[in-house]
């Protein structure tokens, strides 16, 4: 921020610099939340060394099921991201209102 602030010593466009990182830093946190999602649960499946097109199986619906409708889970990372992105967003526009 000080260094922002020694560059460009206008408020509005810190404030501005401010926000797009935090979105940013949401962004990351909103990714990282959606990697443990199991959204591609069931969508691709690697065919064993040797087996042919022929020889696969259907895939378990009941298995990919449960898989997606599990918890959400926030991981330390995710959370870090979210918390700093919406910090920063939050001093951002406070910055514009003075």
């Amino acid at each position: 921020m000080l260094i922002d602030w020694l560059i460009f010593k206008d408020p509005l466009k810190v404030s501005n610099h401010f926000f797009m990182a935090g979105l940013l830093l949401l962004i990351v946190g909103i990714f990282f939340v959606l990697e443990r999602g199991h959204l591609f649960t069931g969508w691709f499946r690697r065919p064993a060394k040797g087996e042919d097109d022929s020889d696969r199986k259907k895939i378990d619906v009941h298995k990919v099921g449960r898989e997606k409708n599990g918890p959400i889970v926030i991981t330390k990372p995710a959370r870090y991201f979210l918390n700093i992105g919406s910090f920063t967003i939050i001093v951002s526009v406070l910055i514009s209102l003075f």
